[in-house]
């Protein structure tokens, strides 16, 4: 028997980046630029976790489990947590370079600031777009 387990069937309240949706294999780490954001992807440089490309590919930084729901890109700074999670598979939300008009199954890359696009001269991430959740923010799957 077969179980409906798209997510392009569900109702998906229309947040910000930075959700976790279906299993949660987060990773958390106390090694962080404190102006670090949630909703785009980061990555390892010299053993610490940075919002954009700067080094090793770490994955997406997930939102603060006690900030607010709707914020912005520049209000989801970590600069008063002592750890921040991020993800390297699952579902989850991310910020989407303005402009961009992803579709079901692309890929996903990334910019030196850690938006997710569809710019295959950026640097190719693990991930495919799923769908739209609000303008600029898309439901991603990384693998």
């Amino acid at each position: 028997m077969a179980f409906n387990t798209s997510l392009n069937d569900v109702s998906i309240d229309p947040v910000g980046g930075g959700e976790l949706w279906d299993s949660d294999f987060s990773i958390t780490t106390d090694k962080f630029d404190p102006s670090i954001k949630t909703h785009k992807f980061a990555s390892f440089d010299n053993g610490i976790l940075n919002t954009g490309i700067t080094g090793t590919l770490a994955g997406v930084v997930m939102r603060d489990i006690t900030g607010s729901l709707d914020v912005g890109s520049d209000d989801a700074v970590h600069e008063r947590t002592v750890t921040v999670s991020f993800i390297r598979s699952g579902v989850c939300s991310v910020d989407v370079l303005t402009g961009n008009t992803p579709a079901f199954g692309g890929k996903v890359y990334t910019d030196t600031d850690g938006k997710a696009t569809t710019d295959n001269t950026k640097t190719l991430t693990n991930g495919e777009f799923i769908r739209e959740i609000k303008t600029d923010v898309w439901l991603i799957r990384l693998i």
